[in-house]
């Protein structure tokens, strides 16, 4: 269970996310741009401290704005899949994934070997980032994401700068994790077609706020709405 009661304040924005998250197989947080589901991502994985408030992960403290507890990203065993791949320019593919195993001093989640095997990239170990296409530095970043994680994974928007084809690929891999691994996935989308295709629960923020949490099959119709600071669309949910 993801225990979540935080505040921050960005400017003239402010999110407030209390939510209780059973986080087995793919939770999708589903909004438009600017809704803040980017920054709620970056809190979850220590990338970013609330301004007060708790985050407990099946008990252990993450963060305890009261306690003064702000555990580091490397020590919160999160996985973090970014839209933009980031892989370490200076390290080939296999030093890539093997710093997620040891990241924080944790033993290795799995086996490097064998997982870049899985994701199609045991060819591609000893490439160096930049000599990779669009989707195979997105599998190598999702397989690092895998040995990094000792509780879960966050994916924030990972299909976003891939095509048509690369998506669908993408997608058949990540769908996979938690049956093949065990391994929740907080997942952040504006993308019905990705919720309905791999989420077991949705929750939907607008404006910094948690509006609604249901299954996918709760997903309207298509409906356009308007996100008030960008002027942005997306595709609606009725709430629960």
């Amino acid at each position: 269970m993801l225990h979540i009661n935080i505040t921050k304040r960005l400017d003239r924005f402010s999110l407030e996310i209390a939510l209780d998250i059973d986080v087995p197989g793919i939770t999708a947080v589903f909004g438009p741009s600017g809704a803040g589901k980017s920054t709620f991502a970056k809190i979850l994985a220590g990338l970013c401290a609330p301004d007060g408030g708790q985050i407990f992960f099946n008990e252990r403290v993450f963060f305890d704005g009261a306690a003064g507890v702000n555990l580091p990203p490397e020590k919160r065993g999160v996985g973090f899949l970014f839209q933009e791949h980031r892989l370490f320019p200076h390290m080939n593919v296999f030093k890539n994934l093997s710093f997620g195993c040891f990241a924080g001093g944790r033993p290795p989640c799995g086996d490097v070997a064998e997982i870049a095997r899985i994701f199609g990239i045991d060819h591609l170990l000893q490439r160096s980032p930049s000599s990779l296409s669009g989707g195979e530095s997105q599998r190598a970043a999702l397989a690092r994401a895998i040995l990094a994680a000792e509780n879960f994974i966050i994916m924030d928007e990972p299909l976003s700068s891939l095509d048509d084809a690369r998506r669908e690929d993408l997608m058949a891999y990540i769908e996979r994790i938690p049956p093949l691994f065990g391994i929740p996935i907080i997942y952040i989308t504006h993308s019905r077609e990705e919720v309905t295709r791999l989420a077991q629960r949705v929750i939907l923020i607008e404006e910094g706020r948690v509006t609604g949490c249901c299954g996918p099959s709760k997903l309207l119709k298509k409906g356009r709405h308007t996100a008030s600071r960008q002027n942005q669309k997306y595709e609606g949910m009725d709430n629960q």
